[in-house]
């Protein structure tokens, strides 16, 4: 007799979602392709898949709420929403087979009762599965030097981690062979009283292969090229430093920072492989006039 399947995808900042597939014979497989927002989870700038085992009874368990919001979904059906509302999506199958029914309910709107009680739960499961990676990538990320003039250029330090317990592999920026492909933007967002906001303050920059370089690569000691495709062993680190070649054009006060890296799963075997948009908070610096 064929096995089920539950399948539920939650959006969180574009492009990012949480995606999760449950089996009664594998337990529960979750996907965290980028920021975590809007959703009680800690944001541990990672990414990647988590994978565990599930009781018998909690699976059985998270089918029932998942086919009661199945059917409470159905039933509402047609609601009027504006364009560019996003869903969160769910459903059933039969393993191998298509899936027999998927449903969605907008994020604007409260849930009811039924839906709530399945993602609420979902949540609750996504939650305890971040102790258990499976192939995932965690960043961290400073400022140097932590004031600058505005006449001095940022310049941030990147450490990309394989946080999970196997080897994995990624695409190395500093080695990337065209502008398009190195997959760093740095973010700068002046800071300001609550309500002050203003989103012209905030600046976006894609970064082109002279603002990229890997330190201590072993490479270079030997004389060699860069590889475009690092594999990390769980523990290992590859260093970035970022130094931006253009003006910003920030006038004095704090900001902070951010920077973002695009992990590519493009020739890299699915079991190495990380998806998605890993945006890494670089903390804060200072712009102050010269005296």
């Amino acid at each position: 007799m064929a096995s089920w399947f539950i399948t539920y995808e939650r959006p969180m900042a574009p492009p990012g979602s949480i995606k999760q597939v449950i089996t009664p014979d594998h337990g529960c497989l979750l996907k965290i392709t980028g920021s975590v927002v809007g959703v009680d989870l800690p944001d541990r700038a990672e990414i990647g898949r988590y994978a565990t085992p599930l009781p018998a009874a909690e699976a059985e368990t998270l089918k029932a709420l998942a086919v009661s919001a199945v059917d409470e979904a159905s039933a509402l059906k047609g609601m009027t929403v504006p364009r560019g509302t996003r869903f969160m999506t769910f459903g059933l199958g039969r393993t191998g087979e298509d899936i027999d029914s998927l449903a969605s309910f907008p994020l604007s709107e409260s849930f009811p009762q039924a839906i709530k009680r399945f993602d609420e739960s979902m949540l609750a499961l996504a939650k305890r599965m971040l102790d258990h990676p499976q192939a995932t990538l965690r960043g961290t990320a400073i400022c140097e030097p932590g004031t600058l003039t505005p006449q001095e250029n940022l310049a941030v330090t990147l450490t990309l981690r394989n946080s999970g317990p196997a080897p994995i592999r990624i695409q190395n920026p500093a080695a990337a062979a065209s502008d398009e492909k190195v997959g760093l933007q740095v973010t700068v967002d002046k800071e300001l009283p609550p309500g002050k906001e203003d989103e012209g303050d905030m600046k976006f920059v894609r970064l082109t292969r002279g603002e990229v370089s890997q330190q201590k690569p072993r490479e270079a000691d030997r004389g060699g090229a860069l590889r475009s495709m690092v594999e990390l062993a769980p523990g290992g680190e590859i260093v970035f430093s970022l130094r931006l070649q253009r003006r910003l054009y920030l006038g004095t006060g704090a900001y902070r920072a951010w920077v973002t890296y695009e992990s590519s799963t493009e020739s890299v075997p699915e079991q190495a492989a990380v998806e998605g948009s890993l945006k890494v908070p670089a903390g804060t610096f200072s712009v102050k006039a010269k005296r």
